[in-house]
């Protein structure tokens, strides 16, 4: 069953890979799948608020703590506050500072608390704070929010231009191309048998999400507070640190999954030795820095960019 959900395509050839997108069997998937490259196989389909090795400077940043000294930072409604912390944070300071920020009423009102009923229950992310979770991720915060792309290009720049920067002679690492079908999978989430969520943030405010057509997914999760737990006499939910995949894998609604129809999820595999080639190709195709990062930065790394892919060809 596992394989009808996650499809796994190993490559050697970054050439032949590109190629099999551009005029290939695979050329169908670039309308309908959205698309995530990072630079090697060991990283997971895991937001960065839930990477255990984020864990100490997510609490340091949240709440001014070191870890050790957090009470319970592995119980879901501690992760959950710290998380808010963050994106009050993030909406407060940019907001001081005259940029343009989602409106978010509940931080307006109640800074120090976040939840106006403390026996509420909710979903986390709820629906009011996704766009700022979504501009907050761009810039670095740490959120349950994983970024993807509707450009299969970018995707495949991102894995490149990091396992290049990282390169080491005689890795047998792999760069990772993940597609999720997000075609299909609008048609499961609107019937709501699924709780993952597809966001697709406005543009007009943030030239680089733009220029990388930036989307982002969420696998939302329902909590309760600690109080509701207290009266209902219920120990709090662990955070669950699960990878997307094995949580697309697991939910029950995959269980009668049709085997006729496309995975719900494609794993590519492109040894990390092909990173230089696959960046040679990119820079063909106008797809750098200059064109994903708009402005003086994307230029300078551009040219940082080529000397590392001509230098190692």
């Amino acid at each position: 069953m596992e394989l009808q959900k996650i499809k796994i395509e190993y490559y050697n050839s970054a050439s032949e890979f590109v190629n099999k997108f551009i005029t290939g069997d695979k050329s169908d998937l670039l309308q309908r799948f959205i698309f995530r490259g990072v630079s090697s196989a060991k990283y997971e389909l895991l937001p960065t608020a839930l990477r255990l090795n984020n864990q100490p400077l997510l609490w340091q940043q949240a709440e001014g703590k070191e870890l050790d000294k957090v009470p319970n930072p592995e119980w879901d409604i501690h992760q959950i506050m710290a998380e808010y912390r963050l994106l009050s944070k993030f909406f407060i300071i940019a907001d001081r500072n005259g940029l343009q920020i989602p409106s978010v009423d509940r931080i307006r009102k109640k800074i120090h608390h976040p939840f106006e009923d403390s026996y509420k229950n909710e979903k986390w992310i709820p629906s009011d704070l996704k766009e700022l979770a979504g501009l907050a991720q761009h810039y670095g915060i740490f959120t349950r929010l994983l970024d993807w792309s509707i450009d299969f290009f970018v995707s495949l720049y991102f894995a490149a231009s990091n396992a290049a920067k990282d390169y080491q002679e005689g890795s047998e690492d792999f760069m990772v191309i993940w597609a999720l079908n997000s075609w299909l999978l609008d048609g499961i989430i609107s019937l709501e048998k699924l709780p993952l969520h597809i966001i697709r943030p406005p543009y007009y405010s943030n030239p680089n999400l733009a220029a990388q057509a930036g989307v982002f997914t969420l696998w939302e999760i329902d909590w309760q507070s600690e109080l509701l737990l207290k009266f209902k006499g219920e120990d709090p939910k662990i955070v669950d640190r699960t990878p997307l995949d094995k949580l697309l894998i697991n939910h029950t609604y995959m269980d009668g999954w049709n085997h006729n129809q496309q995975p719900i999820l494609y794993k590519f595999l492109l040894p990390v030795t092909e990173c230089f080639k696959l960046m040679e190709i990119l820079y063909k195709l106008n797809y750098d820095a200059a064109r994903l990062f708009p402005g003086y930065a994307g230029v300078a790394k551009s040219i940082q960019d080529q000397s590392l892919y001509f230098e190692n060809l």
